[in-house]
């Protein structure tokens, strides 16, 4: 899928519909070990509470395949 931007926030992902819920964005950026693999998702500002999530669209993309196909 064609993203927009290279980063992308979770809100703007799921405003998109590109096939991901906000559950699943959420899950994806809470679990440690894909992100250590892919890189996939950050906060904009670590230190601040409130700061929004961040997603690295082609990781988020390579992530995806990677699961559909099994990889």
């Amino acid at each position: 899928m064609n993203y927009p931007e290279k980063k992308m926030r979770l809100s703007e992902l799921v405003k998109m519909d590109c096939g991901f819920s906000k559950k699943e964005l959420r899950a994806i950026y809470k679990n440690r070990m894909l992100n250590r693999q892919f890189s996939i998702a950050c906060k904009m500002t670590p230190g601040v509470r409130n700061s929004p999530i961040m997603f690295d669209t082609d990781a988020l993309e390579k992530y995806w395949n990677s699961k559909c196909t099994g990889d």
